[in-house]
């Protein structure tokens, strides 16, 4: 799955007690870390600390995989909003300046 997010701990946020949609979980943690990863403008490998990956990005992470596993509609259909503990989790780590 993630060398960053463990899937059981993924199901844990989301309270998935069943394996049908491990697949489905698994896509929603690479596109939540790699929206990560564009929002902080430098590989996840740069941010590890003691080779492990931060406990704010992985909460951020967590929260990016739940608002997409319970938002499944399109934006036209759902009234999304922005989360903005998701952007205060990753702004530490953005890379700033030109």
């Amino acid at each position: 799955m993630s060398d960053y997010i463990d899937l059981a701990i993924v199901k844990k946020q989301l309270r998935v007690l069943h394996n049908r949609d491990d697949e489905y979980i698994q896509l929603l943690t690479k596109a939540a870390l790699k929206h990560i990863e564009n929002f902080i403008d430098k590989p996840l490998d740069d941010v590890l600390i003691n080779g492990e990956f931060p406990e704010d990005l992985a909460l951020a992470a967590l929260l990016i995989i739940t608002d997409m596993y319970e938002n499944r509609a399109a934006q036209t259909e759902v009234n999304l909003y922005v989360n903005r503990a998701v952007e205060n989790f990753m702004l530490p780590y953005r890379k700033m300046g030109v």
